[in-house]
């Protein structure tokens, strides 16, 4: 009966004991903490799965592309026209004279890609 009243009166000075220690002794820390969690950024990779015939032969899969889009229409561009041409030849693995074709002969008015 005593220990029942022990357990009734002390475990709730212990939970008061407790909430006041977490609200007004380690509140800065436990801030901070809480703040850098729900803060934290993962950046995860999206990459699709690739698409299986009932054999398990690949129908369509992702293939990771670059691409050099060129607008010689912008101010400056002119000017320094002979070492864009250099850095994008050298980019794209074409010659300067193809790449300055391409640019003269674009179908679109302003980009190239």
């Amino acid at each position: 009966m005593y220990l029942m009243l022990i357990f009734v009166c002390v475990i709730p000075l212990l939970v008061a004991a407790q909430v006041i220690r977490l609200g007004l002794v380690d509140d800065d820390e436990l801030r901070k903490r809480g703040e850098n969690q729900s803060e934290a950024e993962i950046v995860i990779p999206a990459l699709r799965g690739s698409i299986l015939d009932a054999r398990g032969r690949i129908l369509a899969s992702d293939t990771i592309t670059d691409k050099i889009i060129l607008d010689p229409t912008v101010s400056g561009f002119s000017v320094n026209r002979q070492s864009y041409h250099q850095a994008l030849a050298t980019a794209s693995g074409i010659s300067v004279a193809e790449l300055s074709s391409k640019i003269r002969n674009r179908k679109s008015g302003r980009y190239l890609v």
